[in-house]
């Protein structure tokens, strides 16, 4: 999807075409950090996970709840922009 990151709405193999949500909250799986409410959330590519750190990330969108560091996910708003 390039610079844009969304959640899956539709099923298909690796490379073919598919339908994704932009924008909305969704549950996502969270790396092995705390997390505030209304936190700036970013994705670490490396594990397919949630984390704080900015740093080498893309900024995805904004906690809508708080976790520990041992929850296994967070719900997050995404910010359906490209970056």
């Amino acid at each position: 999807m390039g610079s844009l990151f969304g959640v899956a709405a539709t099923a298909a193999a690796q490379g073919e075409p598919f339908e994704a949500a932009l924008k909305g909250v969704f549950v996502l799986p969270k790396a092995d950090v705390a997390v505030s409410l209304g936190a700036a959330v970013y994705w670490l590519e490396a594990v397919g996970a949630v984390t704080t750190e900015e740093t080498g990330n893309r900024l995805i969108g904004a906690a809508t709840n708080g976790a520990d560091a041992e929850a296994p996910s967070v719900a997050v708003r995404l910010n359906g922009f490209a970056g």
